[in-house]
């Protein structure tokens, strides 16, 4: 697999508890890669550790061929940008600027027009002006995410990058997530939704109680013996009627 992201061998410990033990992941430049599990299996831990917030116990990571251990601040923001579950500011920022603190590493480029243009591209250019506090969840998250595309990095990592979207957001961003791995991107996304997943995802990697249960193509990894033993529902899995790709209907019998 060409270099991308890799992490070997990793665990994180809280307290004495393993939250992740021995999980070996990779995605590659031009791939999306979904991270699924139940509520505590260790999604957004991996994220973290995947994408240098936290330090792994154990293991290691290396983004694009490099350690990254061995990468300073800025380097990482270069190279990997993050989109968190929720982003929390206790000042009153126009959106605008909030998009703009994605531009602090670059080198090159019209900073102002790439947050513009950022903004488009997440529907949020209409909030520029708008105080941060003020959105709605879902419009926050499309400001945030605005801000992860204008930092203009080779890989994303994302936790749950459509949770408090509507129907038509969570189109448009799986879409332009979808469209940045077409174009030589690595995305990496912690994501709830199985039939998202199993629409916009070339692999997935399926955890289970901080181990990893399973990981390859998506249509290989989501199938109903393989979910119904991983999340403890029944279900029901035929291809979508328009696209194919796996739809997961959980049911009771």
């Amino acid at each position: 697999m060409s270099a991308g992201v890799t992490g070997r061998g990793l665990g994180f410990e809280v307290e004495g508890r393993a939250l992740l033990a021995g999980v070996d992941v990779d995605a590659a430049p031009g791939e999306v890669l979904g991270i699924l599990g139940p509520n505590g299996a260790g999604k957004t831990t991996l994220l973290r550790v995947l994408s240098g917030e936290w330090t792994p116990t154990s293991g290691t990571v290396e983004l694009l061929g490099r350690p990254l251990a061995a990468m300073s601040s800025i380097e990482r923001a270069r190279v990997r940008a993050v989109l968190p579950q929720h982003t929390v500011l206790a000042f009153a920022f126009r959106c605008l600027d909030v998009v703009l603190m994605g531009r602090y590493a670059a080198t090159s480029g019209d900073d102002a027009a790439v947050a513009r243009r950022s903004m488009a591209t997440t529907d949020s250019g209409h909030l520029a002006d708008r105080t941060y506090p003020t959105l709605s969840g879902g419009e926050q998250t499309r400001v945030s995410l605005a801000r992860v595309l204008a930092q203009e990095t080779p890989v994303l990592f994302l936790d749950e990058p459509t949770a408090s979207l509507d129907l038509r957001h969570q189109e448009l961003v799986m879409r332009t997530l979808r469209g940045l791995a077409d174009r030589g991107a690595v995305v990496v996304a912690a994501l709830h939704d199985l039939n998202v997943a199993a629409r916009f995802a070339d692999r997935v990697a399926l955890l289970a109680e901080g181990r990893l249960h399973a990981i390859g193509a998506t249509a290989t990894v989501l199938t109903g013996p393989i979910v119904e033993a991983v999340y403890g529902q029944r279900v029901t899995v035929v291809p979508h009627p328009v696209l194919g790709s796996p739809l997961i209907l959980p049911h009771d019998r």
